[in-house]
């Protein structure tokens, strides 16, 4: 596999599939096992996933950065 089809997969990964299965989850565990309000399920769903989005960007910087200075 080369560098672009793994940086496509990573990408999927990381941005897209593993946000989509933590809302989707969260949704299902906290607003219809618990009980939980709505309201209240999302917000903390979407802050999770905020405060995930701004982690992995910052450590896909620094691995690009890292990349860089190897090249």
């Amino acid at each position: 596999m080369n560098d672009s089809k793994k940086t496509k997969l990573y990408f999927a990964g990381f941005f897209v599939a593993y946000p989509i299965l933590l809302i989707i989850s969260s949704f299902l565990w906290r607003a219809f096992i618990l009980d939980k309000d709505i309201g209240v399920v999302a917000t903390e769903a979407f802050s999770i996933v905020g405060i995930y989005y701004l982690i992995i960007s910052i450590l896909s910087v620094l691995v690009y950065l890292r990349n860089i200075k190897l090249s």
